[in-house]
């Protein structure tokens, strides 16, 4: 099944983003969303430590990477990790989702078993 994550149609226009364009073009704006790709990837969190894998992973240079990670008020840290509030917020929503219709799954699963159980008695 493939993965994914919703994400504003009109998030091109945050504030933040718009300066991220203005220091880093596009580029900024293609990291920025593949560390929000990354984070999703892993529960929500990436270390400070490995910037220069991301860096590398993203074939983008450290500074910029560093830069989109602190100077836009996009992402959180406590300084071992860092993470994006609304990432977070909707990953919680989409395993909120899962967890419920797996729970509706196995009951009607369970519905199913004691049917044929009967009618094979």
């Amino acid at each position: 099944m493939k993965e994914y994550f919703s994400h504003d149609y009109n998030a091109r226009n945050d504030p933040r983003l718009v300066k991220i364009l203005m220091k880093h073009g596009l580029a900024g704006i293609g990291a920025y969303w593949c560390i929000i790709e990354m984070l999703y990837s892993e529960g929500g969190y990436l270390l400070l430590e490995d910037i220069d894998t991301i860096a590398f992973d993203l074939r983008a240079e450290r500074i910029m990477i560093e830069s989109i990670i602190n100077d836009f008020d996009l992402f959180k840290s406590n300084g071992k990790k860092f993470w994006s509030e609304s990432a977070l917020t909707r990953l919680k929503i989409r395993i909120e989702k899962s967890q419920k219709a797996s729970k509706s799954a196995k009951s009607r699963w369970d519905k199913v078993n004691a049917i044929a159980e009967q009618t094979q008695s």
